[in-house]
């Protein structure tokens, strides 16, 4: 099984990317991101964090932030049974705030059990932001719920045929754990 420590030392050896760990985060900074992952504040409703799951926290922990350089590219598989090729742009962050407030654009914040209605085709609930793809308009994603599942999953912001509507293909996988994810990123031509 790759370890973060295996996959950040492969990912060192990449031309231009930028995985150092002056950016990594303090304990404190660890627990202001679990106790900012509100999950719902439904009137009448307990309020429900998301928790990390363990890889994410090591990852940020050790290095916080990172880009791959040109060996960025990865496989995407969908429910449908199709696949794509994205490439990655930033993985975690320099803060706790920005992945709370990426992660607050999708949570059931304001519409509550009745989002769907208001905004249709929006991520599901359940998953924290980690990262982005596609020169932005993807969420690298990981489950929220269960600190033990340290799947990478991927949201397109628009994956309709003219990139302007929402989210037609649903959640994408690209690995089975963010170390797997992270060793395997390669260039386009390597899928």
């Amino acid at each position: 099984m790759i370890t973060i420590k295996q996959a950040m030392e492969k990912m060192a050896t990449v031309e231009n990317s930028d995985c150092e760990p002056q950016n990594a985060w303090s304990a404190e900074d660890v627990a202001k991101l679990e106790d900012g992952l509100v999950y719902s504040r439904i009137p009448g409703d307990d309020v429900r964090k998301l928790s990390l799951p363990s890889q994410l926290k090591e990852f940020l922990r050790e290095v916080g932030i990172c880009s791959a350089g040109y060996d960025n590219a990865f496989l995407v598989t969908f429910d449908s049974g199709g696949t794509a090729i994205n490439e990655t742009q930033v993985i975690g962050s320099d803060c706790p705030d920005r992945i709370i407030d990426y992660s607050k654009t999708f949570l059931p914040y304001y519409c509550g059990e009745n989002r769907d209605q208001f905004m249709p085709g929006r991520v599901p609930y359940g998953y924290v932001f980690m990262g982005t793809a596609e020169g932005g308009h993807a969420y690298l994603l990981m489950d929220g719920t269960n600190p033990e599942n340290n799947a990478v999953y991927i949201w397109g912001l628009a994956y309709d045929p003219w990139g302007e509507g929402d989210n037609t293909l649903g959640i994408g996988k690209c690995a089975d754990t963010l170390a797997e994810f992270l060793y395997n990123l390669c260039s386009r031509e390597d899928l």
